[in-house]
């Protein structure tokens, strides 16, 4: 049995070697969709197991709070290069796709998104959530 790694990029490399090793994978990475498509002996990640929540839950779990708070219109800010320390780039991005495709999904929602800069300062931030949130989403 082969454990780890968290990374996603990673984790796909490993896992389709160790299938033919015939080893399996234990990772509480793995968080983009493609991990969590159904397993069989063909399947790209057959003996991939994940231990925790994949980004997919996590946004149905969300489409589900929106609804219940009766929230229609959902915008996305996302900084591609968060949590660096789980994967190198893109953690944010991926989540974000899978939230969109969420709520793509679902039909029921206005969605908008918006990748921020790299490594923005309080005063930074602060001015971008007043331009791109502005009175328009709030």
């Amino acid at each position: 049995m082969k454990l780890g790694p968290a990374c996603d990029y990673a984790a796909s490399s490993v896992a389709r070697m160790v299938k033919f090793w015939d080893i399996p994978i234990i990772t509480a990475g793995a968080l983009a969709a493609d991990f969590g498509l159904p397993k069989y002996p063909e399947a790209e990640y057959y003996l991939l197991t994940r231990t925790g929540l994949s980004f997919d839950e996590v946004s149905h779990f969300m489409v589900k709070l929106f609804k219940k708070y009766d929230w229609k219109t959902v915008l996305v800010i996302y900084d591609s290069n968060s949590r660096t320390e789980v994967m190198k780039e893109d953690y944010g991005a991926l989540f974000a796709k899978a939230l969109i495709d969420t709520l793509r999904a679902d039909g029921g929602f206005s969605f908008y998104h918006h990748k921020m800069k790299e490594k923005l300062n309080e005063e930074e931030t602060e001015m971008m959530l007043k331009e791109v949130v502005g009175n328009k989403y709030a």
